[in-house]
C-alpha cells in the first residue's frame, strides 16, 4: 500500500513538473489591456513570414526581429479590439476570396491549395487551422483599418495640382535647350569705365522695341557694332547646368523666349532660348464651372429640351429665380445638382464641338446663354480658370496615388497612438 501511494506520489510530482516546465516555454511576452501575447504566438509569427513571402534572415542584433514582432502584435491586438467594438467580422464569402486570390496567385486549385498549406506543416507546429485564423485576423485588420483611415484621409484636387507642379518643376530642371547669349564681362581695368547696367538695360529696350535678338548677335558676332559685347552659343545643355552657371532665377517657358538682364559675377546677360529639345510639353487652359442641365429624352425632345433651357435663361436674366435655384429644382443633371451643379475642373474638350469656345468668352461668375452638346442643353457658370500641363491628367491618379500612400501611413500611425496612449500595454 505505501508502495502504491510513493508511486502516485513520484508521478504526481513528475507531471506538475513537466507542467510547470511546459508553461515556462510558453510565457507571458506582454499585456494589452486585458489581453496577453504569448511566445508561442511570436513563434508562429515568425513561422508565417518564413513560410510565405520573407525570407526572413538572422538580424544583426539577436532580439531585434523578435522585438519588431511583439510590436506588430501589440498593434494587431489593438486594432482588432477596435474592431470588436464596432462588430467587424470576416464571412464565409471573404475568407473564399482571399483562398481564390491566393490560388490564382499560385496558379493552384482551391483543393491544391489547402494540400500545399498542409504540406508545409512542420511538426504540428502550424496547423491548417492556425493558417485560417491567421487570415481572419490580418482580414478583420484590414476591414477595421480601411473603415477608420477612410474617415481620415482626403486627397483635394488642389493637393495633386502642387505635387504635379513641383514634379514638372524637378523635370525641367533636366530639360535641355540649345540656347545664344550676349553677355557684357566685368572689366578689371579702371580705364574702361562706363555703366554696364545702363547700357546692358538699353539693349535689352532696343531687343523688345526696335531690333530683334538675332539682330544684335549677329553684329556683335561680327563685330559690326561694337567690341565691348561678346556672344556665344551653346547646344543641349540642361536648366540645371544653365543655372549653376549663370544663375538660379533663370527658368525654360518656351521656344524663342529672350531672359535678361542676368547679372552674376563674371557679368551681365541676355539668353534667347533657340530650341527646346524633346518639349513634348503643352499648356492648356481649364475651367472651373457650374450647369444647369436640360436633356431630349423619349418624352422631351429636342425642340422641348431648347425652349425650356431659353425660358430658363430669361428668368434667371429677369431675376425671377437665381441660377442656384435653377441648378436646385430644374437641372436634370441630379448628380451634380447635389453640388450646386458643380462639375469640377474640365477642358474645352469636355463640350463637343462649337459650344466649348464659348468658355474663352464667359467672364469669372458670368453664366452663358445655353449651348448644346452631346449631354443636352447647358446654361454654364464660369467660376475660375487657370493653365496646366496637359499631361496633367495623364499623371492626376498616379499622384493621387502616391499621396494616398503617404498619408494612409501618416494617419496609420497617428491612430496607432492614439490607441496606445489610451491603453495599458506591458512588456513582460
Amino acid at each position: 500500500m505505501i508502495m502504491k501511494v510513493c508511486f502516485f506520489l513520484i508521478l504526481y510530482i513528475f507531471w506538475s513538473f513537466f507542467y510547470i516546465h511546459s508553461e515556462e516555454l510558453d510565457k507571458i511576452v506582454a499585456i494589452v489591456n486585458n489581453q496577453v501575447i504569448l511566445e508561442s504566438d511570436v513563434d508562429k509569427e515568425i513561422h508565417f513570414l518564413k513560410k510565405e513571402y520573407l525570407p526572413v534572415r538572422i538580424p544583426l542584433k539577436v532580439n531585434f526581429l523578435k522585438d519588431q514582432i511583439i510590436n506588430k502584435l501589440i498593434t494587431d491586438a489593438l486594432i482588432l479590439e477596435e474592431a470588436k467594438k464596432f462588430h467587424v467580422t470576416v464571412t464565409n464569402d471573404q475568407l473564399n476570396n482571399i483562398f481564390q486570390e491566393t490560388a490564382l496567385r499560385k496558379n493552384l486549385t482551391i483543393s491544391e491549395l489547402k494540400q500545399y498549406i498542409l504540406s508545409k506543416e512542420v511538426n504540428q507546429f502550424i496547423s491548417y487551422n492556425d493558417y485560417i485564423k491567421n487570415i481572419k485576423k490580418l482580414l478583420t485588420i484590414k476591414i477595421m483599418q480601411d473603415y477608420e483611415l477612410q474617415k481620415r484621409v482626403r486627397i483635394s484636387e488642389k493637393e495633386i495640382y502642387l505635387l504635379f507642379n513641383k514634379t514638372i518643376k524637378s523635370r525641367n530642371q533636366l530639360k535641355r535647350v540649345n540656347l545664344r547669349y550676349i553677355y557684357l564681362p566685368n572689366f578689371q581695368k579702371n580705364s574702361i569705365k562706363f555703366n554696364k547696367k545702363l547700357l546692358i538695360n538699353n539693349l535689352m529696350i532696343s531687343i523688345k522695341k526696335k531690333f530683334s535678338f538675332d539682330y544684335f548677335y549677329n553684329n556683335f558676332k561680327k563685330k559690326r557694332i561694337s567690341s565691348i559685347f561678346f556672344v556665344k552659343k551653346i547646344l543641349s545643355i540642361s536648366l540645371k547646368d544653365v543655372q549653376k552657371n549663370f544663375s538660379s532665377k533663370i527658368d525654360f517657358l518656351r521656344e524663342g523666349q529672350v531672359l535678361g538682364p542676368i547679372v552674376n559675377t563674371k557679368g551681365i546677360y541676355i539668353f534667347k532660348i533657340d530650341r527646346i529639345i524633346d518639349n513634348e510639353e503643352k499648356v492648356v487652359n481649364e475651367f472651373h464651372i457650374q450647369h444647369c442641365l436640360i436633356r431630349p429624352s423619349i418624352i422631351l425632345s429636342d425642340i422641348e429640351a431648347k425652349e425650356k433651357i431659353f425660358k430658363i435663361y430669361n428668368n434667371i436674366k429677369s431675376n425671377n429665380y437665381s441660377f442656384d435655384y435653377a441648378i436646385k429644382f430644374l437641372s436634370h443633371d441630379v448628380y451634380s445638382s447635389k453640388k450646386k451643379g458643380d462639375l469640377g475642373w474640365i477642358q474645352k474638350d469636355f463640350f463637343d464641338g462649337i459650344s466649348g469656345n464659348i468658355l474663352f468668352f464667359l467672364k469669372k461668375n458670368n453664366i452663358s446663354k445655353p449651348v448644346k452638346s452631346k449631354f443636352g442643353w447647358h446654361i454654364i457658370k464660369l467660376l475660375d480658370i487657370r493653365k496646366i500641363n496637359s499631361n496633367f491628367n495623364l499623371e492626376k491618379d498616379r499622384i493621387r496615388f502616391f499621396l494616398l500612400k503617404h498619408k494612409l501611413q501618416k494617419e496609420k500611425e497617428k491612430w496607432i497612438k492614439e490607441l496606445k496612449d489610451i491603453s495599458y500595454i506591458k512588456i513582460v
